[in-house]
């Protein structure tokens, strides 16, 4: 009976220490998955972008794969790991391993990159932004701003707003140092059209395109985009007929040809026209043409077109 009795007690002790053991295993298992849970939401922060969705984002995104806004994120300092391809050719020289993604954002390139962040312009089809998104979180910014509005919308995506005011701050000094080099070279109260061929197409520019060439250089608008712009604050891009191109015309005139045959033939017609020699801008040698670098919406293409503008008027004034 005594043996008995002890042997009950020993398996009575053994089940408290073996129930003891696997409580005990049970609340390290929930404290070790709290502690990532609470790791993870550390990591993350909503965010509201362009489409007034709430999104959950990385605080510090380590591998961003961008559908635009590639010179903004170099501006601030990021290398994207995934980009357009007509983009690739563009920022070639600063571009460090990136991948061509497509011309549209290939799903499964994409993906293949494993990112912990996409950011689409706004104007990105509903359905696209749906299939990103089961990728990794996917943000929208407005496209439809200025250039220093959407510099900083990225940079608040990216958490890079010190570097952000720190680039501000050169590019305010850099364009004020170019406005006095090239006082002697322009005329106050000069006016500039920015025109565009493009295929079989002619496009004049809104000046809040080219804020280096009106706010930093002070160039007027023509009395036909004053019209345009007051007509519509947002307006961007106006398409225009050749016949049409004298009341676009200014006393100085930018045209980017965009870098294909259609576009090279419909400029040549163009220069051997009546039309074009009549234009004031073309009598004095005031017309500039330029590369489709020109039209890149971005902060980097800000800080280059200041240093190409010293070169274009300092050689021709």
């Amino acid at each position: 009976m005594k043996g008995s009795l002890e042997l009950k007690q020993t398996w009575r002790h053994t089940a408290i220490l073996a129930l003891a053991l696997v409580m005990m295993m049970l609340m390290l298992g929930a404290c070790g998955s709290r502690s990532a849970g609470e790791d993870a939401a550390a990591d993350s922060r909503l965010y509201k972008d362009g489409l007034g969705r709430e999104v959950a984002i990385p605080v510090q995104p380590q591998r961003v794969v961008v559908l635009e806004f590639i010179g903004d994120l170099l501006t601030l300092g990021v290398q994207p790991v995934g980009v357009p391809q007509y983009d690739v050719g563009t920022f070639q020289t600063q571009l460090n391993g990136a991948t061509g993604i497509g011309q549209d954002g290939d799903y499964e390139k994409i993906a293949s990159l494993n990112p912990d962040l996409i950011i689409v312009p706004d104007y990105a089809k509903p359905e696209a932004v749906e299939a990103y998104a089961k990728i990794a979180p996917t943000v929208a910014v407005a496209w439809n701003a200025t250039i220093l509005e959407q510099l900083h919308a990225v940079a608040d995506i990216l958490g890079k707003t010190a570097e952000e005011k720190a680039w501000l701050e050169r590019y305010t000094k850099k364009g004020q140092e170019v406005k006095e080099q090239l006082a002697d070279s322009l005329k106050q109260g000069e006016t500039l059209a920015v025109l565009q061929v493009s295929q079989k197409s002619i496009y004049a520019y809104a000046p809040r395109l080219f804020a280096n060439l009106y706010q930093v250089l002070g160039f007027q608008i023509s009395s036909k985009m004053k019209e345009l712009v007051d007509n519509n604050a947002s307006f961007a891009v106006q398409s225009l007929s050749f016949e049409a191109l004298p009341e676009y015309a200014a006393d100085r005139l930018f045209i980017i040809v965009s870098d294909n045959d259609e576009a090279r033939n419909v400029m040549k017609q163009m220069e051997s026209s009546d039309v074009w020699k009549s234009l004031a801008a073309v009598k004095q040698g005031h017309v500039y043409f330029l590369s489709d670098r020109w039209a890149n919406y971005s902060a980097a293409t800000l800080d280059w077109q200041l240093d190409e503008m010293k070169k274009l008027f300092a050689t021709q004034p």
